[in-house]
């Protein structure tokens, strides 16, 4: 297997190229971060949960079978991308739903279609990129203290002075920044722009 030049190693991207590169623990590790995501959009696209689930299935094999692809040139992003992916198989679901292909001219599915193509809207980006954003917190969570986390949501979510946190939490004004520091840090080395881009 080649291995991805220098240039390409960047921390924003060390997930993605991990699962690229087939690591087994990376490509859980994405498939968790971003099936909230895919669930999402199935959510507006007003999706059943039956077929939600199985859409969500379709779009995880599609990337696994076609990630190597991927490159982030130009304004291309990876949730774009997921996002064309979903749309595509979410487009073949309303084709197909009663077994056949939909008639083109006037359709409810085609409709459907055109209506999800062009629903994504400034709030809607705002919101993929906080799914995106607490997930990616889920999944690094267990690798900090209680104290430490708590320093971390206390300042970075609450919106807490440092000096009334580290008062609370026992810990000193330093101390409850260099916890949100190394978070950070680790949520930029792990996901970078893979929750930052949406």
């Amino acid at each position: 297997m080649q291995q991805p030049s220098p240039d390409s190693l960047t921390t924003s991207s060390s997930l993605l190229i991990r699962a690229k590169n087939n690591e087994s623990a990376a490509w859980d590790r994405l498939v968790m971060l971003y099936s909230p995501l895919i669930h999402q959009w199935c959510r507006r696209w007003h999706l059943s949960d039956a077929d939600a689930d199985n859409l969500q299935q379709e779009v995880i094999l599609a990337v696994y079978k076609s990630i190597k692809r991927f490159s982030s040139s130009g304004d291309s992003t990876f949730r774009g991308w997921m996002w064309t992916i979903t749309h595509r198989r979410y487009v073949d679901l309303l084709r197909n739903a009663d077994g056949q292909p939909k008639a083109i001219g006037g359709s409810d599915a085609l409709e459907q279609i055109a209506k999800a193509e062009y629903e994504s809207t400034p709030q809607d980006v705002a919101e993929d990129r906080l799914i995106l954003y607490r997930r990616a917190i889920e999944l690094i969570r267990s690798e900090f203290s209680e104290r430490d986390w708590a320093a971390f949501q206390l300042l970075a979510s609450q919106d807490r002075r440092a000096k009334e946190v580290a008062t609370e939490l026992g810990m000193s004004t330093n101390a409850v920044y260099l916890a949100k520091s190394r978070i950070r840090k680790r949520l930029r080395e792990e996901f970078g722009d893979l929750i930052d881009e949406a």
